[in-house]
């Protein structure tokens, strides 16, 4: 058994959470043209549902909510797990419960909830690559940065913390995924 199968569904993590107002998140984090253009070249571009292009308009969507609950999800690191995993596999029991309760929280808040990073979990391939809908299009929720959003930044100066990442041979201490919800709801009122 690897580490990866070991350890997948124990890891331990940490939630952090923080509110800004929607407004002020777009102003500050925001610049689509050039997350765009990373996305355009990504070679998975335009063959996933929760990656650009949208064929929606996401100014439409962002439009007439109040506030942004970040959540962002810090994942431990066991022993034993090299830098060359595959780290989508070893988090799927982590982000499968995350998203479960992103989208609890939508519906509860009459929200829109952002998935995590790393495209959709969702399907073992996307629909979209073979020129079909969507097979769970009441679940797949695009990316902070597939709207534009850069969580990097945001991480540094909303949860005063950095991402880490692998490299140089060298396995990060921990992995951070971030998603939110924007809504009307007073502030302070959601909790993960």
């Amino acid at each position: 058994m690897s580490a990866e199968q070991r350890f997948s569904a124990e890891l331990p993590y940490r939630i952090l959470t923080a509110e800004i107002p929607v407004k002020d998140y777009i102003d500050s984090y925001r610049d689509k043209d050039r997350f765009l253009e990373y996305c355009r070249r990504c070679p998975g571009f335009g063959l996933s549902w929760a990656c650009p292009p949208f064929e929606f308009n996401p100014e439409e969507r962002l439009r007439g909510r109040e506030n942004a609950f970040l959540i962002a999800a810090r994942i431990e690191m066991p022993p034993g797990v090299g830098p060359q995993s595959d780290f989508r596999e070893l988090l799927q029991p982590v982000r499968a419960r995350l998203e479960k309760r992103l989208l609890e929280l939508e519906e509860e808040n009459a929200g829109l909830a952002f998935g995590f990073s790393g495209g959709c979990s969702l399907c073992g391939e996307c629909a979209r690559k073979r020129g079909e809908v969507c097979r769970h299009p009441e679940k797949v929720r695009p990316a902070l940065e597939a709207y534009g959003f850069d969580v990097c930044k945001s991480m540094e100066e909303i949860f005063h913390t950095g991402l880490e990442w692998a490299s140089g041979g060298k396995t990060p201490r921990s992995l951070t995924l971030v998603g939110a919800i924007f809504h009307n709801s007073p502030i302070h009122t959601l909790t993960f």
